[in-house]
């Protein structure tokens, strides 16, 4: 079968207007898709600025821990600083006898043997004082 150059010509006018209709329909579908694309992309926006919210709530946060805890340390050192020297200014002999006797019989031997408690105790009061 001779082709002749009507017949080419009319397929080649006929095979682009199919591909014409197909890529018409195929387009049409697609616009859903682009709507679709558009919302998903809106969602990833709104979870990002979530996401950073959520992080600067978790900053701030552990600031405001980190300050209560320094706050706190220096309140447990200034009253450990008060005790030890009303402890040093106020007791006699007998009262740092009675309180070394008080310390080694509520902490268990296998923790702190009474020769080690009077060591912390004395060593504490030097770090107290140092600082």
């Amino acid at each position: 079968m001779d082709m002749t150059p009507q017949t080419a010509w009319l397929l080649a006018i006929s095979a682009v207007v199919i591909v014409g209709v197909i890529a018409f329909f195929v387009g049409r579908s697609s616009a859903g898709t682009k709507g679709r694309i558009d919302e998903l992309e809106a969602e990833l926006a709104r979870k990002g600025e979530e996401a950073e919210r959520y992080r600067k709530e978790v900053d701030a946060h552990f600031d405001k821990t980190a300050t209560l805890f320094v706050s706190m340390a220096g309140s447990y050192k200034e009253l450990f600083e008060h005790l030890s020297a009303g402890y040093d200014k106020l007791s006699g002999a007998s009262a740092r006898e009675r309180f070394q006797e008080r310390v080694d019989a509520l902490l268990p031997r296998r923790v702190v043997e009474p020769a080690t408690a009077g060591a912390l105790l004395a060593g504490a009061a030097t770090a107290a004082a140092a600082a």
